[in-house]
């Protein structure tokens, strides 16, 4: 899904243009006590967005961020 999303997309979403998702960062969304990560899928069964709940110092407080595929923004749809 990264390589589907633009450079200003990623770059909204992660504070950087990087061209990949470094390990470290894809070992941390994946770390349950860091927080947690969703994923919406296509019909074809391809990830078209992600929302994030991390964690943060503060007792019952978490940071919310979504990345969502370019051609899906805008894009209403129906959980199914």
């Amino acid at each position: 899904m990264h390589d589907r999303c633009s450079l200003e997309s990623r770059r909204l979403r992660y504070f950087s243009v990087t061209p990949f998702l470094p390990q470290r960062a894809l070992d941390l969304f994946a770390d349950r006590s860091h927080g947690l990560t969703l994923v919406a899928e296509g019909p074809d069964g391809s990830i078209l967005a992600m929302a994030h709940l991390m964690y943060v110092l503060d007792p019952g407080v978490a940071e919310p961020a979504f990345l969502v595929e370019d051609a899906w923004q805008g894009r209403a749809w129906a959980a199914s």
